[in-house]
């Protein structure tokens, strides 16, 4: 461990321009910080099948779910080559547990009738501006349909897309006119496509699509998803392939180009990918990629605006989907496999994903969706399977307790002067934050037994003289619920006849209660004052202190008005506990700092009256101060070595000494020039660090823990 060599410059300048200051308490109380916050742990989940077999041994490639009939409650749409009973195709499971008035998460089938082709791919989404989920389906060598919902009942909207051989859709808004379009992923053969919804820009019919005209790669894709990559507003594309999924820009946003027009970017790895998703899975606000491969499952995080892979290889399985959210309720997305064989189910840690140890299922699983299906605010699964029936998945995870956010604030006066009151007022203010309504509230305090509290007041009528810490107790406390305690205390000054800093009260408030609380950051808060006698001010840097901070104050010395006048034409802010630490911290340590504190005791009086006697003088001693201040700051927190003394300040200390050699007695005028007969000419000084004008001025010494580095 080395020693810090506190700046000083000041051998001169702590004789005068410091050392009132510099002679006034002992040092400042260290104040207690917030006690530790539990850390987060990971989060568990657990599915149970609930029994449901939708569909008989159907043949379904893909689902997707959404309030269908406008119920609340999430429905589903199966794509399916064939149902495994009849000649339809497609079928939409209605959730009983809305209007139907039955078991929310039971599923029938709604009897609608929506075509003959065997649909391969579905998305939903509002795409004719009507406030109700329309879904566009791909089908297995056949156009493509757009079917439009109302209430529930889905019509052919009569459009048939050339789109014979697409595998995979995804809409969003494409072109930024606010309206749904899609991009069509093509199987072998097949180049990827962009269909732009005509009811923006193109002012035409909502709801209708016509091919954008790009032809996008050479085809054999599998899977897309659409997020903004890039964050430039816009949405991108990242498209799963055999042989490395491919990032295609759209064009519109920081490219310059036209928006909806997509160029082709990086290639994520080599593998064979059958789904891929884009989101957030680091928490750090840029979209990463999950690759469900035939074979280990990747994972991609952006890293300075790149893709990158994590090194995570997951599992070894066909992989056919992958649907991400946050099944163990723990605020971070999990994946959700679909799998040839038992689904997998990985857990999120901030981006590196572990298995969950659930195999769920046997059947060939080509796709999954997620959402609360039974309203138990956990995320289940709708499993679409190749030649088995349908299956719904129960998150029997609990869901997050209900949370009331608590927050305690504190507040206070940062320091009062004793001469005119010995009571000090502090403030502790509680907030519910949350949406539910917490229950046992407890408000403690804790405070030094020092200074006796004379009387606690709450609106409430809950608080009382503290009962081993706790002043206030509420049975409820209702979300969004602010109610404030005054705490006054009667100060006890503490027992110093040199200095006016007569110590300090802090009060440290905590508040808890039985119900959860995802912040417990926000539980701790403290406020503490500082206790002045301004009656005992010896030195004209306690009496500008004492003005400057107490203008109430009845000053005996500025009874003219003069400091007053003096502090509003400099505009200074001086820190009095400052020079206080720079007499006690620096000073003190060696013989020669020493001899300065004696010093200034020996001519104080004098110079405390040329200062506060005359404004010029006056205004040059706080111009002094306040460009000496950083310099000495630094000095007493360590940080010596980056303090570099300017020329400005060697200025402003040599006419303040020539002010006071001119003013002053012929006993303050030997001193001065003794005191700078010892010293080099003060302008070797500029350039110096602190830390090294401190070696060279005051010398070495024995000095206090807090400037040790």
């Amino acid at each position: 461990m080395t020693t810090q060599r506190l700046p000083v410059l000041i051998r001169l300048t702590a004789t005068l321009v410091i050392l009132c200051g510099v002679l006034g308490a002992g040092m400042l109380p260290l104040k207690a910080g917030p006690p530790p916050s539990p850390q987060g742990q990971s989060g568990t989940v657990h599915f149970t099948d609930s029994g449901q077999a939708l569909g008989g041994n159907a043949y379904s490639y893909d689902v997707a779910l959404g309030d269908l009939d406008g119920d609340g409650d999430l429905d589903a749409f199966v794509a399916n080559t064939w149902d495994g009973v009849s000649s339809r195709t497609n079928i939409i499971w209605v959730n009983q547990g809305g209007a139907q008035g039955g078991v929310p998460g039971v599923f029938a089938d709604s009897g609608q009738n929506l075509g003959a082709e065997s649909g391969v791919a579905v998305a939903l989404g509002d795409v004719d501006g009507d406030a109700d989920l329309d879904a566009f389906v791909l089908n297995d060598g056949l156009p493509a349909k757009i079917w439009l919902n109302s209430g529930g009942l889905f019509t052919d909207s009569g459009q048939s897309l050339v789109v014979d051989l697409g595998l995979a859709v995804a809409l969003g808004d494409l072109d930024g006119d606010s309206d749904l379009d899609a991009f069509v992923v093509g199987n072998v053969g097949r180049a990827d496509t962009v269909w732009l919804n005509q009811g923006g820009d193109q002012g035409g019919a909502p709801g209708v699509f016509v091919d954008s005209g790009q032809t996008l790669g050479p085809g054999g894709n599998t899977a897309v998803s659409l997020g903004d990559v890039d964050n430039d507003g816009d949405l991108d594309a990242l498209v799963g392939d055999f042989g490395g999924s491919t990032l295609w820009l759209n064009q519109g946003g920081l490219q310059g180009g036209a928006a909806g027009v997509f160029a082709q970017g990086t290639t994520l790895g080599s593998a064979n990918s059958l789904a891929v998703v884009l989101a957030d899975l680091d928490g750090d606000a840029a979209l990463d990629a999950f690759l469900a491969n035939d074979g280990p499952d990747q994972v991609w995080l952006q890293q300075g605006g790149v893709l990158a892979n994590s090194g995570q290889s997951l599992g070894n399985a066909a992989s056919r989907g992958v649907a991400l959210a946050d099944l163990d309720g723990d605020a971070d997305l999990d994946a959700f496999v679909s799998v040839t064989g038992p689904n997998l189910v990985w857990l999120n840690q901030g981006g590196v994903f572990s298995s969950s140890g659930l195999a769920l299922g046997s059947a060939a699983s080509e796709a999954v969706a997620l959402g609360d299906l039974d309203g138990d605010g956990a995320i289940d699964a709708f499993v679409a399977n190749w030649g088995a029936p349908n299956k719904v998945w129960l998150n029997q995870t609990a869901p997050p307790d209900p949370q009331a956010d608590l927050m305690v604030q504190a507040s206070g006066p940062v320091a009062i002067n004793i001469a005119g009151t010995n009571l000090v007022d502090h403030k502790a203010t509680v907030t519910n934050l949350g949406p539910v309504t917490a229950t046992n509230v407890s408000l403690t305090l804790d405070t030094s037994r020092i200074h006796e509290i004379s009387s606690i007041n709450d609106a409430f009528g809950r608080c009382f003289p503290p009962n081993d810490g706790e002043i206030c107790s509420y049975p409820f406390f209702g979300s969004g619920v602010n109610h404030s305690v005054n705490i006054e205390y009667s100060v006890v000054a503490m027992n110093n006849s040199v200095d006016i800093y007569r110590g300090g009260v802090t009060s440290q408030f905590s508040v808890n209660s039985d119900t959860t609380d995802p912040n417990p950051g926000n539980n701790w808060a403290q406020v503490g004052t500082d206790i002045y006698d301004c009656d005992m001010a010896a030195c004209w840097l306690e009496e500008f202190f004492c003005v400057l901070s107490f203008p109430a104050s009845s000053m005996r010395s500025d009874s003219s008005g003069l400091i007053s006048q003096a502090i509003a034409a400099t505009q200074v802010a001086f820190d009095l506990p400052l020079y206080y630490r720079v007499r006690d911290e620096i000073l003190a340590g060696s013989p020669n700092g020493q001899h300065y504190t004696d010093l200034y005791y020996t001519h104080n009086a004098e110079i405390t009256t040329l200062v506060l006697s005359n404004t010029t003088v006056m205004s040059q001693a706080l111009q002094t101060i306040q460009i000496w201040e950083p310099n000495l700051r630094a000095l007493v927190e360590g940080q010596g070595d980056s303090a570099t003394i300017t020329a400005a300040q060697i200025q402003a200390m040599d006419d303040f000494l020539q002010t006071m050699s001119a003013l002053g007695s012929p006993a303050l005028q030997a001193a001065i020039t003794e005191e700078r007969a010892k010293l080099p000419a003060l302008n070797t000084f500029v350039g110096m660090s602190m830390a090294q004008a401190r070696s060279s001025v005051v010398g070495y010494g024995v000095y206090l823990p807090v400037i040790l580095k």
